[in-house]
């Protein structure tokens, strides 16, 4: 899988970054260093913002501050290398990403700034809307939907959802969904029709327990750290359509695996 290659870009206005917006850019730079690098481009110093000052007029000036100490607390421990502002927001490569404190004067593809550390995910959804295959979307779902946890063989029928080119839009629609919304609305309403119904509603996926139809419970076990747990996995969404056999299937999880974080089952076909 590709890893995230955060660039730090000047700032646009000096003078009036708040210790508020230095902290998010903070955290920014911590998200992206969990899995990826954080990089300062050898010009970095020397380009003007909208007033003509500089990284470097700012950061080393006569007068000093909480914000101007903690930004170069924040940009001294990052890797400098030797390619320049200018260089790095003209070419295109998987990972390729802008961290800005707080807004820049280049003109960059928004879908791959950072601004804050919840649009590390949306960099590395950009991403991975570029897979060319099953087998390459499959190795990279569980990288980038953190907040998930995916059994072991739960990405193994896939394929069974149909034509990739057709299909990889609305799986990663619905496992952003789930990512970003389905743990805390169940953790919310500890009512599982309620959690499906407003996650249904604020998300426009289709989702379902157990049909009315089904008598089957779908139950799996799952081995986390050195137990095993049997988990009822009917809880589901319809891909594409309320009459669709291509699914996600899920438990809401437990207390006690990996921080109660929603599982992931099956991702294919109808689970008979």
């Amino acid at each position: 899988m590709w890893k995230i290659e955060g660039n730090i870009l000047p700032a646009a206005d000096y003078e009036n970054l708040s210790l508020d917006c230095i902290h998010i850019f903070d955290n920014s730079v911590d998200e992206v260093n969990k899995s990826g690098d954080v990089v300062v481009p050898y010009d970095f110093y020397d380009v003007c913002d909208a007033k003509g000052k500089t990284a470097c007029d700012y950061l080393y000036g006569d007068y000093t501050s909480d914000e101007i100490t903690l930004l170069s607390e924040i940009i001294s421990k990052q890797k400098h290398v030797d390619w320049t502002c200018e260089d790095v927001t003209n070419i295109t490569k998987r990972g390729l990403a802008f961290l800005v404190i707080h807004s820049c004067s280049f003109d960059v593809e928004p879908k791959l700034v950072i601004q804050s550390a919840d649009d590390v995910f949306h960099v590395n959804v950009h991403y991975l809307h570029q897979c060319i295959g099953y087998s390459e979307l499959a190795n990279a779902i569980p990288n980038v939907f953190s907040n998930l946890l995916f059994m072991p063989d739960s990405l193994d029928p896939i394929e069974k959802i149909g034509n990739f080119q057709e299909c990889i839009e609305e799986i990663i629609r619905h496992l952003t969904a789930l990512n970003q919304n389905a743990g805390k609305i169940y953790r919310d309403s500890r009512d599982e029709n309620e959690a499906l119904l407003t996650l249904s509603a604020a998300c426009g996926i289709v989702c379902s327990g157990k049909g009315s139809k089904e008598d089957a419970s779908y139950k799996k076990s799952l081995e986390y750290e050195g137990r095993t747990y049997t988990l009822t996995c009917n809880p589901h969404t319809k891909l594409f359509n309320a009459h669709s056999d291509s699914r996600i299937y899920f438990s809401w999880g437990r207390r006690e695996i990996d921080e109660h974080k929603v599982i992931i089952a099956r991702v294919g076909d109808h689970w008979h």
